[in-house]
């Protein structure tokens, strides 16, 4: 089954739980956690109004997730203590 979901969608609700947006020629999306960069980071195009499973793939594994929990997250069935707490739990940031 293919997914489609609203990179407007994606990025709002990844800016709630901890990541911060910075417009270059993508927008680069970097996770900080107690104040600092983290190496937890993905971006989107300018022009993309949805992405579909190989972007999703992509992104999910750059935050260092599967498909089905990004998905999660970026629906908000995941809360930014959950994720935080899975990167620190799997040593992604410490």
């Amino acid at each position: 089954m293919s997914t489609v979901l609203k990179t407007k969608e994606i990025i709002n609700n990844m800016c709630r739980k901890g990541f911060e947006q910075d417009d270059r020629d993508h927008k680069y999306l970097r996770f900080f956690y107690n104040g600092m960069k983290t190496s937890v980071k993905t971006k989107v195009s300018h022009g993309e109004k949805e992405i579909g499973d190989i972007l999703i793939n992509e992104m999910a594994k750059q935050i260092k997730l599967v498909k089905k929990e990004f998905i999660r997250f970026v629906s908000c069935d995941m809360n930014k203590d959950e994720y935080t707490n899975y990167l620190l739990s799997n040593n992604h940031i410490w």
